[in-house]
């Protein structure tokens, strides 16, 4: 063994085990897919100049990514929710006397940010939700 892999080894395994606690105190907890379950106060955001209007969406229950709950008070005809990168993604589909809503957000901490489609009524328009002081 020359003189540099003898003093480059100790020093490398010395970092390697320096380096593993403090990877592992900052690793946050991992997303569920039933982070989503609950109650959640939604602002709709039709247009940047107006103030946003509310809404409840309503997740009951998730089974096997499948979606139960409610938009507006209209209940998930689908729902789907994956985990991609670290992060809970989800869609639901409702509908109501104009035609269907496709509402899509992605959950970060305890907050959702997403969109509504509506195919009969022509429009999109962001949201934000939060979790209803009652569920938390």
């Amino acid at each position: 063994m020359d003189i540099r892999t003898a003093l480059i080894a100790p020093l490398a395994l010395l970092s390697a085990c320096v380096a593993l606690p403090n990877a592992e105190a900052q690793d946050e907890p991992e997303m569920v897919v039933e982070d989503l379950i609950g109650a959640w106060d939604v602002s709709l955001y039709f247009s940047a100049d107006a103030p946003p209007s509310s809404t409840q969406m309503t997740v009951t229950a998730v089974d096997d990514s499948v979606l139960t709950g409610s938009f507006y008070g209209s209940p998930f005809l689908k729902g789907r929710a994956i985990i991609f990168d670290d992060e809970v993604l989800f869609t639901v589909v409702t509908t109501d006397g104009s035609g269907e809503y496709l509402i899509s957000g992605e959950l970060d901490d305890d907050e959702i940010e997403g969109q509504v489609l509506s195919v009969g009524r022509d429009f999109l328009m962001a949201f934000e939700a939060e979790p209803t002081e009652a569920s938390e």
